[in-house]
This record gives C-alpha cells, structure tokens and sequence, in this order.
C-alpha cells in the first residue's frame, strides 16, 4: 500500500507515499465500505445545519442522540435531510465555523477559536514539474532543494518509480514538486507566469535541463473551495465579491474547543483539530481515532 520515497521528503527521512496517491486510499476505503449492509455513501452534497433532536431508539434505559442533517445537493440543486444518531465532522475547524450552522448555536468563544485556527496549507500553492527523466538523480543529486529566490520555498523530488517496487502496470513518472506561499501566490496568476517564474527558478537551481519538462502542473489552495473559507463562503452564497476579514484572534492548532463534543452526537476530527503532527497524514489518522473512541465511548455509556 506504501512506498518509500527518494531521497529526502518535504517530512522529513523517513516518509511513506501511498500507491496511486491519496485518491487510491480513499477508492480503497470506499470499496470496503460500501461493502457493508445497511450504508449510504452520497456525493456532491454540502452540509448546511446541523439540529440536535430528540432521540427515537432506546439502547436499554438511554435513547441515542438523534441529529438532524441538512445538506446541499450540488448535482440537483435542492436541499435534502437525513436524521442520525452521531455525526463525525471530518472537516477543518475554520471551514466549519463559516459554513456549518447549528442548532442550538455554538457558544461565540468556541466559533472564535474554530475561525482563528489556520487550514493547513490553506493559504499555500503546489507545483509539479514533470519530466521525461530524473536528470537530477543523474547528476548525483537528492532534488531537494531551499530557496528565497523565486516563488518555490521548498523543492523536492515527486517521482513515483514504481518500478523499483516491481508493481507491473504502472508507470513511472519523474518530477520535481514545490510550494508556494503567500505573497508570492499572487504572482502566478496564470498558467504562463506560473511557467515562466517556476522554470526560471528551477533552471536556476537545477540547469538547462529544467527548463525543458514535459509539463508544469500548479494548485492555488487559497482559491480552492472546501479549503479555503473566503471560495467556500463565494461557492455557497454565489457572491464572488465577499470575502472574509482575516479572524483578530490567532489560534495554533488542537485547541480543545476545535474538537470538543457537540451535544451527545455530534464529534470532530481533522489534521488541524491535534496538537501534534498537525497538518500531515498521522495528524488525520489520529483525530479520525479520537473521533471514533469518542462514539464507541457513548455507545457504551447507553449500554
């Protein structure tokens, strides 16, 4: 399910990469979901409310919680409801507070906190740059690389060599991989400038054989809904001139209010929500656990 990756990765020694990318991980876990009676996987749809409401289903002296769930059909344009017993709000504290109402409302002290916590990589930019060899490595080098010159901060290499793991039918593809990171995201405005900075750079660092790949890929996160609060709040209102005013109050990540309880069911987990390996794939994992130990925790206390 993992490889190990080359030289030195943007973690550190050490890292693991997933076969096929996180998308495969996610295809993976949805297979095997799906393989379960009694489960409903909907896509396109946007949360909109939450409701706590009584509960209907009696586990010996204790009803379970009841949640009311609003959301959005993307597809179809129209609201739907579901009514449920516990509810995981897998999404970033920030995204939540601007885009998820509830009822009754979360105390202003914990909304504040939720706003000021920062979405990792929310106001952070990616390129790969692919090419049809890993010059780099030829050239003895690991293709990892710092800079203050140039919009890339941190380079490293993003090849998958599948080959080395004698996985057939794949193919391996060669790149080099970089952020962006503030200011320096509103100077890729388009594809050609993205081309020109990020080549000219990287011609700088690694040679003529840079400027000559097979293509530049780029993502602005800071302009991706259900990322960034400013293009979820425009997606969700449909008004691209609203923007959101940076929160007064600056948060770190896993402060207990980002994932304290919600009534009886209703709990929270992403990356941002722990205090330690926040922002990475183990910070996930971790808050998916908590989550999880928190419903088994009050199934058993109704049992």
């Amino acid at each position: 399910m993992v490889t190990a990756g080359y030289g030195v990765s943007p973690c550190g020694d050490g890292g693991y990469r997933f076969f096929c990318g996180m998308s495969g991980v996610v295809s993976r876990l949805l297979e095997t979901i799906s393989q379960k009676p009694n489960v409903d996987v909907r896509f396109s749809c946007r949360v909109d409310n939450l409701e706590m409401a009584s509960g209907d289903k009696s586990c010996k002296s204790r009803p379970f919680p009841a949640v009311k769930v609003r959301f959005f059909r993307l597809a179809e344009g129209t609201f739907d409801e579901m009514v449920v017993n516990f509810v995981v709000v897998a999404v970033p504290p920030a995204l939540v507070a601007h885009t998820i109402s509830f009822d009754p409302p979360l105390d202003e002290e914990r909304r504040k906190i939720m706003k000021a916590t920062p979405i990792w990589m929310g106001d952070a930019g990616k390129v790969a740059v692919v090419y049809e060899r890993p010059f780099w490595r030829e050239n003895g080098f690991s293709g990892t690389g710092m800079s203050d010159i140039g919009p890339l901060r941190q380079v490293w290499d993003n090849s998958t060599v599948w080959a080395k793991d004698g996985t057939e039918g794949l193919t391996s593809t060669y790149a080099l991989a970089g952020f962006v990171f503030g200011s320096d995201l509103r100077i890729l405005k388009s594809e050609e400038l993205v081309r020109n900075h990020v080549l000219k750079q990287l011609g700088e660092m690694y040679g003529e054989e840079a400027l000559t790949p097979l293509a530049v890929h780029f993502k602005a996160w800071c302009d991706e809904v259900y990322t960034s609060p400013s293009a979820t709040v425009i997606a969700k209102t449909g008004d691209s001139t609203r923007s959101l005013p940076r929160p007064s109050l600056q948060c770190g990540f896993g402060h207990p209010l980002t994932f304290q309880k919600w009534g009886d069911g209703v709990v929270f987990a992403s990356t941002e929500t722990v205090a330690r390996e926040n922002g990475h794939m183990n910070g996930a994992v971790t808050s998916g656990l908590r989550a999880a130990r928190e419903i088994l925790q009050l199934l058993n206390e109704g049992i």
